[in-house]
């Protein structure tokens, strides 16, 4: 399976696609890459309860929907007419970053911790960008306020490097199906009653999501595709990495096969 290695995408990216940004300070703030036609006051930014009732929500222009207090991280949505993205503001700077998710149904899960050992906090943040009857995706960004930039480990890149230790087996006596972990060399088998048509497959794409903690776990649900079948079919059973952060770079490591369901 194609390997994917995560994307780097510095700060300065901002400058060149989509909005023209804009760095300086204004009232004891330094601002980084925020859009020339977002008003971002500190006035605006609160530091107080978490706006994730509708009815707060929808009285922010720029409502707090997750933080780390004791560390002094704050993450903001954008809630205005024409406008996207979100801030994050940490130790007096304000940060603006032109992600997408599925804002007011979902929040960010936000942790922080010193992912690459460098004596500096990072902040992990899963976003929700796909969400329906089968699908459920998050995004993985690893924010290093050092540079300051970004790193994202996608929900695609999450399926090629956890979908590298599985295969299925048929046994050519029984006709019985498993599901190898070609990493422990661990057998499951698989109940493939009433599909119609041949085995044609493996995905991983339809549901994945990130544990954020100290430690960082990527999961993907694996489903079957058979050739007469309209939608795969579900075992309860993914594939799971640990997600590493070093030199700005994420990378899926420890592949294993896990019973249950990612989707939250």
């Amino acid at each position: 399976m194609k390997k994917i290695v995560c994307v780097l995408l510095a700060s300065a990216l901002f400058l060149s696609v989509l909005v023209q940004g804009c760095s300086g300070k204004t009232g004891g703030y330094t601002y980084k890459n925020i859009p020339s036609d977002l008003p971002v006051k500190p006035s605006l930014l609160s530091e107080g309860e978490l706006q994730t009732k509708t009815e707060d929500y929808d009285a922010e222009k720029f409502p707090l929907v997750a933080s780390v207090p004791e560390d002094d991280m704050w993450f903001y949505d954008i809630n205005m007419a024409g406008k996207y993205g979100v801030l994050i503001k940490h130790a007096k700077t304000i940060y603006y970053y032109n992600w997408e998710y599925f804002r007011r149904s979902s929040f960010p899960e936000v942790y922080s911790y010193d992912y690459d050992g460098d004596g500096h906090k990072e902040l992990a943040v899963s976003l929700k960008v796909d969400d329906g009857a089968l699908n459920y995706q998050e995004n993985l960004y690893i924010v290093d306020f050092d540079d300051p930039s970004f790193t994202i480990y996608s929900s695609g890149t999450l399926e090629a490097q956890a979908g590298a230790c599985v295969t299925v087996e048929k046994d050519g006596k029984t006709g019985r199906y498993y599901l190898v972990d070609d990493n422990s060399k661990k057998k499951f088998e698989l109940d493939f009653t009433g599909m119609k048509g041949d085995l044609i497959g493996t995905t991983l794409d339809y549901v994945q999501n990130f544990t954020l903690g100290e430690k960082i776990t990527g999961m993907a649900d694996i489903g079957f595709l058979f050739g007469n079948e309209g939608e795969p079919m579900f075992q309860n059973f993914a594939a799971e990495v640990d997600v590493e952060y070093a030199d700005q770079t994420c990378n899926g490591v420890n592949a294993r096969i896990v019973r249950g369901s990612g989707k939250k």
